[in-house]
Formats: C-alpha cells, structure tokens, sequence
C-alpha cells in the first residue's frame, strides 16, 4: 500500500471524535514546534528587562513550556505503544488545555492580558489530574471489577488526595524554575504600571525607590506572590473537588462504565485481533496492486487488437469505395 493509502487507512478507521482530536493535536503541535523554535532564537536577543513581556527569562519559559506541550500532546501516541488506551475526548480535553495554558497563556501572553486566565488554567489542571489518577486506580486493578474491590469513596478520597499533591508539586517545580533560571513562572512580579520589568526573576523592577516601597507597603503589595500561589492551590482544589464528585457518581451508577471516561489497558486478545486485521488489509491491498498491475497489459492488448480491426476494417470501406468508382 502507498504512503497516501495507509494514512487514509489510519485515518478511516477512526471515530468522528477520535478525528477530531488527532487533526487538532497535529495543528497544535505544529504551532508549539514553530513557538519553541520562535522562542529559542530570542533567547539570544532579547533584552534582559523591559516594560513588556518580551524578555529574555520570558522567552526562555516560551520555549520550555512549548517543549512540555509537545510532550504532553506525544503521551497518547507513547501510551499506545504500552497498549494503554486514552479515550477520545480525553485527548481533546488536553489540547485544549495545552492550547489555553501554554500557546495561549505563555506564548500569546494571556496571563498577562487576562487576569482570570490562570484561575481557568489552574481548575482545569485540577480536574484533568483527577481523571489521571481515577486512571491509576484502575490500571492497578487491571480494569475487572473495580466496584468490588474498592469503595467509590475510598477510590474517590484517593483521586482527590492524588490531585491536590501533584498540584502542589507543580508549585514547587514553578519555584526551583524561577529560582535557578530566573523566570516568573509563579507571577510574584508585580504587574503594575511603572514597575514591571517584563517577568526578569532576577532583575531590580521598574520604577523609583518610593514607588517601589509605596507599593510594598500596602497589603497588595506584600503579599503580592503569596497570594497568587495560594490562589492557585486553591483553584486546584475546587477544580479536583468538582472532578471527584463527578467520577464518585460514575462509579455510584452500577450502569455507568468507567472504562469509557479513563484511561485503560488493551487486552491482549484486541491486541492480537488488530494484528490480524491489519495484516488482512495489507494482503488484500498487495493483492489488489498486483491485479491491478496483472490487468493493465490486458487492457493495452484488447486496445491494440480494437485498433487493428477497425483500420482494417477502414481499408475495407476504401477497397470497396474505389471498386464502385472504378
């Protein structure tokens, strides 16, 4: 089968959902690919401090979270290598959210312009790592008989806990960055007129001495980067609290199969099975190409013989044509 056939193959056998997600991923990846490398040439021309967001710590977080968004838009396709199974509209909630908190947050600059758009990002963290670990409790019981091994609310106290934690380990890891590369990853630069300097962690603001001590002398001010840091886990919460609910009343409903909201394992038998029908198309598509080919001098031959009969035929017409003459 040629290149063509098999994509339309690949692509045929799958879902309208399951499309959907596959051209979006492609389009997004493409996008963080063109940001990354976007982003790595400014970090070499960037000015160290500025009044806007085009700094070189700026462009440095750029380029580190379009690599981490390309990664995280791979694990669906490295997951299925393991023969685990991410469900269709579990890919589209990740490139959504790798569409709003990374190309639109970090590289369109939303967090800046917005000042709600890291509470959205931060809930939808909450949620999506909720689903991930109501994913780890099922892989654990290999996907049979979750409701009788476990309790929903034990499972449920589990995913919440499991939430909370890796939202508070991304908090640590926002501090190590800001901290060892100098970026502004936790916004503890205080986004007001006349002392931003662009998100640079390790440059003076903007600004006079009084200014700046005006500022931090008001409430708002010192407690600027506690604040937004505590907001996050906050939302964090709220976001995997909502999630654990929804996942606790899955598992509730007898009738609801949570194996079509997770992350699953393919059985070895619809392994085997998706061998077999794949190499029965690629035979039936061999043998096709070699009939095909097998056809072409027979029809080139049944074309020469149509043409000679209907010269010879013609000669006839002129022979008859020039005795009735004659």
């Amino acid at each position: 089968m040629s290149g063509k056939k098999k994509v339309n193959t690949y692509i045929g056998k799958m879902s309208k959902s399951e499309r959907v997600a596959f051209f979006s991923n492609l389009v997004l990846m493409l996008l963080l690919v063109v940001s990354f490398i976007y982003a790595l040439f400014n970090c070499f021309v960037a000015p160290i401090s500025s009044s806007t967001e085009n700094t070189k710590s700026n462009y440095m977080l750029t380029a580190w979270q379009s690599l981490l968004g390309i990664i995280v838009l791979s694990l669906p396709s490295v997951l299925k290598k393991f023969r685990l199974v991410v469900p269709a509209y579990l890919k589209i909630v990740l490139v959504f959210y790798v569409l709003a908190a990374i190309f639109l947050g970090e590289v369109r600059h939303y967090y800046y312009r917005f000042e709600h758009w890291d509470t959205l990002c931060h809930m939808c963290s909450g949620m999506i790592f909720t689903v991930l670990s109501f994913s780890f409790v099922y892989l654990l019981n290999a996907g049979k008989g979750l409701h009788d091994k476990m309790s929903p609310g034990f499972v449920a106290l589990f995913a919440f806990c499991f939430a909370a934690t890796s939202g508070m380990v991304w908090e640590v890891m926002e501090f190590c960055i800001d901290t060892i590369v100098g970026c502004n990853m936790q916004k503890f630069i205080p986004m007001v007129d006349g002392l931003f300097n662009g998100g640079a962690g390790r440059e003076p603001l903007l600004g006079t001495d009084e200014q700046i001590a005006a500022f931090f002398r008001r409430p708002e001010g010192y407690k600027y980067a506690l604040m937004d840091t505590m907001y996050d886990l906050v939302v964090d919460l709220v976001g995997a609290f909502i999630m654990t609910m929804v996942c606790y009343a899955l598992m509730k409903a007898k009738k609801a199969r949570m194996d079509e909201f997770v992350i699953t394992r393919v059985k070895e038998t619809e392994t085997v099975k998706e061998i077999v029908i794949q190499t029965v198309v690629t035979e039936v598509g061999k043998q096709t190409a070699v009939a095909e080919q097998e056809k072409q001098p027979t029809v080139v031959a049944d074309e020469l013989c149509e043409t000679a009969e209907q010269e010879a035929e013609v000669e006839q017409e002129v022979a008859s044509t020039a005795e009735t003459v004659e």
